[in-house]
């Protein structure tokens, strides 16, 4: 993509990396992502709650989200990834 094309659409820019640093924030934390989490906390940012709320309840009815984390056993080793 030309970088004019970039920086004309400014904010969906800003807003694809939030939405990138929530899924490595939710790797780091449990060793994989925990899907409901990385969109609450995404929409928290955005200050967007209910625009898609449907949607959410689909993914909840089919079982596509969970409700709580699952961890890897060992986390620590994920962690150290993370590390500068």
């Amino acid at each position: 993509m030309p970088d004019g094309d970039r920086h004309r659409r400014g904010d969906g820019c800003a807003a694809l990396l939030n939405f990138h640093r929530e899924v490595l924030n939710s790797i780091e934390r449990y060793g994989r992502t925990h899907k409901i989490e990385i969109m609450m906390r995404y929409k928290l940012r955005k200050l967007d709650l209910l625009s898609d709320w449907q949607v959410g309840l689909k993914m909840l009815a089919k079982r596509k989200l969970d409700l709580t984390p699952s961890r890897v056993e060992r986390v620590g080793d994920v962690k150290k990834l993370f590390e500068v």
